[in-house]
This record gives C-alpha cells, sequence and structure tokens, in this order.
C-alpha cells in the first residue's frame, strides 16, 4: 500500500466512527492534558518541602503538606476519571465497528 492510500483509510476510518465520537474524544484528550499538568506539578512541589525541611520552616510546611495530598488526590481522581471516559469511548468505537462488520458479514452471498 501506498502513503496515500494509508492515509486516505486513516482519515476513512476517522470519518466514519470517531467523528461522531467528538465529545467523548476531546473529553479524554483534556483529562489526559490536564493529568499530565498536574503530574508534574507533584514533583515541584516536593522539592519546595525539602526545601522547607532543611530551612526548618515546619509552619509553612503544613501548608504545601496539604496542598501536596490535595494535587495527589486529584491526579488519581483525573487518572480514574480518564480511565472511564477512554473505556466509553472505546466500547463506543468498537460497538460500530462490531455491528458494521456483522452487517457486511449477514449481507455477504455465499
Amino acid at each position: 500500500m501506498k502513503v496515500g492510500e494509508d492515509q486516505n483509510h486513516f482519515i476513512w476510518f476517522y470519518t466514519k466512527y470517531f467523528k461522531r465520537q467528538k465529545a467523548p474524544l476531546l473529553l479524554v484528550l483534556a483529562l489526559i492534558v490536564v493529568g499530565v499538568a498536574i503530574g508534574n506539578i507533584g514533583p515541584l512541589l516536593y522539592g519546595r518541602m525539602i526545601d522547607l525541611i532543611t530551612a526548618a520552616q515546619i509552619s509553612e510546611l503544613k501548608k504545601y503538606i496539604i496542598i501536596y495530598f490535595s494535587i495527589t488526590v486529584g491526579a488519581i481522581a483525573l487518572s480514574i476519571a480518564e480511565t472511564y471516559a477512554g473505556q466509553f469511548l472505546t466500547f463506543k468505537v468498537t460497538q460500530r465497528v462490531k455491528t458494521d462488520l456483522l452487517e457486511k458479514i449477514i449481507r455477504m452471498r455465499f
């Protein structure tokens, strides 16, 4: 197959199966982006907490521990939501592909 043909097949597949699922697809992508952003905040906060420990600023350390805990719980919640949304999208698209395939098999002549 040529590269152009592969690209045409991909565009056809996307148009047929994913175009109707724009909202769930965008939701999954948004959850991934936000999850990555929140996941990258954790190490920064952890480093700041280490700096506060070495500077013996315990009162401010408590605030950073609460923020770190909240960010971690938020990241876990986003991960669960991302998994659920991804499975929902996969289920919808897979069901549509299976339905189309079954219809083609039924219409085949032997």
